[in-house]
């Protein structure tokens, strides 16, 4: 696999979002998931809620489920770079069912870093 960076894969998501295609859509999802940019994880769910919409089916290789076990598993480690990384698996993986999950190891790891306020 030919790895892209993450502006083109984001200008490759918008197109299929555009046209509104979900076979190119899931294509679209299953590159950014392999890719783990965090900063297109608000793209990757809107094509999923495209998909729904269209009452097609996402065929994106990452589950909510599998992704929140190894969260938990991160959070126990207490490994802040190995906790950053999976966190920024869970975002780039756009979804919207990890969002508790994903605040709640930002908390932890804020912690394990010494930080007491938000995000940074």
């Amino acid at each position: 696999m030919v790895y892209k960076s993450s502006l083109n894969l984001r200008e490759q998501i918008r197109k299929a979002i555009d046209t509104k295609n979900a076979e190119d859509l899931n294509k679209c999802i299953y590159e950014c998931e392999v890719s783990e940019y965090p900063e297109i994880g608000n793209d990757v769910r809107e094509a999923r809620e495209v998909i729904k919409e269209l009452g097609e089916t996402d065929k994106g290789c990452k589950s909510a489920d599998i992704l929140r076990d190894h969260l938990t598993e991160a959070v126990n480690r207490e490994d802040p770079r190995i906790l950053r990384q999976i966190i920024n698996s869970c975002i780039s993986a756009g979804l919207k069912d990890l969002d508790s999950d994903i605040q709640q190891a930002r908390t932890t790891l804020n912690k394990l870093e010494g930080r007491q306020g938000g995000w940074q």
